[in-house]
């Protein structure tokens, strides 16, 4: 049986009085704020999926691995399109190559999908966001929005230019696939408003987002604007030697 939950993961009679309800499997659909919720799980050896996009909370997670053995729990994480689909794009470009040491991940995602909450949340959050990327082998210090790089899309998408964001999948593969250098790019179907966030970049006004009158006004935006299409494609593209 599968029921849905809705509960305050930072309100311990409530976290215990659920889990301890003969749960097997938990699935989590929002960013959590620390690990404790997990631990609670880990702890009843509860097995755990965790959908999060955000890299901080992820390897925190990655650190509960002798926890969740030692409690016979199951814990996965990547879970989705990305991270999740994007990573296995990225593993089977090294399986087909043999060897690589550069990959690039872009995403196509429609405006007309309906997101909840907590995604453009997630998304508004990162942004403006600056974060670090393994290239070269070096760590580089990079931002949301500041770089694109062109790339062509099967089907109608076509040739379009992606921009970074601070999606995980670019950080766990370089340690899952040994490589130097990773990086995800995103756009939207609507090349207007991609290179709309762009110019809004350079010109210094996506700072406005840390006022929370802001804020508000386009996480009202991202929730009743749908125009466009519903796609999404993700694509992995590798150098390396076969």
């Amino acid at each position: 049986k599968v029921l849905p939950a809705k509960l305050d993961i930072s309100n311990p009679d409530e976290v215990g009085s659920l889990l301890d309800d003969n749960v097997a499997l938990v699935v989590m659909c929002v960013d959590s704020q620390d690990t404790k919720f997990i631990e609670e799980c880990i702890n009843r050896g509860i097995n755990y999926i965790d959908i999060s996009a955000t890299y901080e909370l992820l390897s925190r997670i990655e650190t509960l691995d002798s926890k969740a053995k030692e409690h016979g729990s199951t814990v996965l994480i990547s879970v989705g399109l990305a991270p999740g689909l994007t990573n296995l794009l990225a593993s089977q470009c090294k399986l087909v190559l043999g060897e690589i040491h550069n990959v690039d991940i872009f995403l196509f995602m429609g405006m007309g999908e309906v997101h909840g909450a907590s995604s453009n949340l997630w998304a508004l959050d990162n942004l403006n966001s600056k974060y670090s990327v393994r290239q070269s082998g070096k760590e580089r210090l990079v931002q949301s929005f500041g770089e694109y790089k062109k790339t062509v899309f099967p089907g109608n998408a076509g040739k379009r230019s992606a921009f970074r964001f601070n999606f995980s999948d670019q950080h766990t593969v370089v340690k899952t696939l040994g490589i130097d250098s990773a990086s995800t790019w995103a756009c939207f179907d609507s090349a207007f408003f991609t290179w709309f966030f762009y110019v809004e970049k350079k010109l210094g006004l996506l700072n406005l987002l840390r006022i929370p009158a802001v804020k508000k006004f386009y996480l009202k935006l991202f929730e009743s604007f749908h125009m466009g299409s519903d796609e999404f494609i993700a694509q992995a593209v590798a150098e390396g030697t076969s």
